[in-house]
């Protein structure tokens, strides 16, 4: 099935934000799906309706991550971390985005967050580890 026939089987939902959530939830079924572009198509119509979901936000900036679109994930986690900047994953996300991207000071920082965030993620220190490695300080 394709964006527009998943679309077209829509529920008539007045309340926007349910709108949004629907939007959001093909867009994570499109996600498991590897389909990357659909979903992106699906988290934007949320955004549409609700702007600040957080999940269409963070999710959207993962499909555009996996896209190689890195400047777009990076600026979804961005997104995201100002709705919610307790949310260690979204710093995490970011961090991963921004070492994809080659910024490896950048993400540090934000491998650095995560961790003060939720000190007991292992990926965490490891994604930080790298960056640290592909920068060449071995300190």
């Amino acid at each position: 099935m394709n964006i527009l026939q998943e679309a077209q089987n829509e529920p008539m939902i007045s309340d926007p934000r349910a709108r949004a959530e629907w939007f959001h939830n093909q867009g994570f079924e499109a996600r498991k799906r590897d389909d990357f572009v659909h979903a992106i198509e699906f988290y934007s119509k949320a955004l549409e309706l609700h702007p600040t979901h957080f999940k269409a936000l963070f999710n959207r900036g993962f499909a555009y991550d996996k896209m190689k679109n890195y400047a777009a994930a990076i600026e979804d986690y961005t997104r995201a971390i100002k709705i919610d900047p307790k949310n260690a994953f979204a710093y995490y996300n970011r961090g991963i985005s921004l070492d994809r991207k080659g910024d490896f000071d950048e993400a540090i920082k934000n491998f650095t967050i995560a961790i003060s965030l939720e000190p007991k993620k292992a990926d965490f220190y490891h994604n930080r580890g790298f960056a640290y490695r592909k920068k060449k300080n071995f300190q």
